[in-house]
């Protein structure tokens, strides 16, 4: 049987359903978190099992045969993408433990307060400096912190998740490590700084929204002569912040994979904080979550089925057969199928060389590009199959519909803001 055949309609129809319904279906579990950190709900792993059953579903319906679907199975499972995301997730779940039960998390914490007192800019700036760092998976590790300083304001868990994830993605258009961006520039054939210089207006309006609408509006903070006198704890800031510090400067300059940096770091706590046998199988039992394991493989079975089938070129050749002007689907088809699919890579590489083939000629592309990232990282964002969304939300226990309708607001701005910008730059710039 061939490989790549189009997709069966009635079998892309109720795939996408499956897909568009995973959030609700999510949120019909209550969580709750256990004294250990791990949550405890009967259908807590719904999300990982509609995740399997759609890349099965779009498996077989694109062609493939039972002996095709095993090998998206097996590549999924034993790829090195999902090998460094597992080991990433494990690994820095166990460097959390170790710096929570040696002081050193509040000394990070604490050290932190010296760029503001007020916990709600800290719960915005840690994610949005360790999202600069194309890490997988990468809002567990700034989870623990915005989860303190969440506690100071009276955040909930909805709060606390919603906002690591908002603030940890609110510079993925602007900056010059990520893939996609990279990829972007190649595909569209623009300068990689010129893609940005134009997002940056748009991620500071997003920044200051999202800031607005997640944390000033929602939250109240009110100084006390604790915070200011507040010390450093058990440990000099710069000995607590090695294990987490050196893996995000070693990872980028020497090309090391964070995999192994984040590895190095875990030794650097254990050679400094010399944990005893008791904090040593605690990072070891809460280190390992075998559901989170378990939601974050399904998603890479997801990922690798996309990527191994022509699902995502089939989706967006229908769209553009709608009739719909160049203009709207710059908007619809890069935020529809960057939803379905939650990788903004796949969109880069398949969507927009078939929107920039539809572009009329002697026209300027700069502006569609502005539309196309924007559209692209908001439909991701929004992905059940997310990675970050994923791991997040169940760091903690909070299902995805409630997360979600957080984030409609400061993502929509964004992406209006990017519509605006767009006409500026087609009026007044790209003549």
């Amino acid at each position: 049987m061939a490989h790549h055949t189009l997709i069966d309609d009635s079998v892309a129809s109720s795939s996408l359903s499956v897909l568009l319904s995973a959030g609700r279906s999510q949120a019909a579990s209550s969580w709750s978190r256990r004294p250990s950190g791990r949550c405890h709900a009967p259908q807590r792993t719904m999300l990982s099992y509609l995740l399997i059953a759609l890349a099965l579903a779009l498996s077989l319906g694109t062609g493939h045969d039972l002996a095709g679907t095993a090998s998206f199975v097996l590549q999924a499972l034993t790829s090195w993408s999902t090998i460094q995301l597992l080991g990433i997730v494990t690994l820095v779940e166990m460097l959390t433990v170790l710096l929570q039960t040696s002081g050193a998390l509040q000394a990070i914490l604490t050290g932190l307060r010296r760029l503001s007192r007020d916990p709600r800019m800290l719960m915005a700036l840690v994610p949005s400096i360790f999202g600069l760092m194309p890490i997988p998976g990468g809002a567990i590790i700034s989870a623990p912190m915005v989860a303190a300083y969440g506690n100071d304001v009276g955040a909930d868990s909805v709060d606390k998740s919603a906002i690591n994830l908002y603030f940890r993605h609110v510079w993925d258009q602007a900056v010059p490590l990520k893939s996609h961006t990279i990829l972007a520039a190649v595909v569209l054939n623009i300068p990689i700084f010129t893609l940005i210089v134009w997002q940056l207006p748009i991620t500071a309006v997003a920044f200051v929204g999202g800031y607005w609408y997640l944390l000033s509006r929602r939250l109240s903070f009110h100084p006390t002569k604790t915070d200011s006198d507040s010390t450093e704890g058990d440990w000099p800031f710069w000995v607590a912040a090695a294990p987490l510090g050196v893996p995000l400067v070693l990872a980028p300059a020497t090309g090391m994979d964070f995999l192994f940096a984040i590895g190095i770091g875990l030794i650097i706590g254990l050679l400094a904080f010399r944990p005893s046998v008791e904090t040593l199988k605690k990072m070891a039992h809460e280190g390992f979550q075998p559901k989170l394991l378990f939601m974050l493989a399904s998603v890479m079975l997801f990922k690798t089925v996309i990527e191994g089938t022509d699902v995502v070129k089939e989706v967006a050749t229908a769209a553009s057969a709608l009739g719909l002007s160049v203009e709207v689907l710059s908007v619809i088809l890069p935020l529809v199928v960057g939803y379905v699919t939650g990788l903004e890579v796949a969109v880069v590489a398949i969507v927009f060389p078939l929107l920039m083939a539809m572009v009329p000629a002697g026209t300027a592309l700069l502006p569609y590009a502005i539309l196309m990232m924007v559209a692209n990282g908001v439909g991701a964002f929004l992905s059940p199959a997310h990675l970050c969304l994923a791991a997040c939300n169940e760091y903690f226990c909070v299902d995805y519909r409630k997360v979600a309708r957080l984030e409609i607001f400061p993502l929509a701005l964004r992406l209006a803001v990017g519509l605006l910008v767009a006409w500026l730059v087609a009026a007044y710039w790209a003549r």
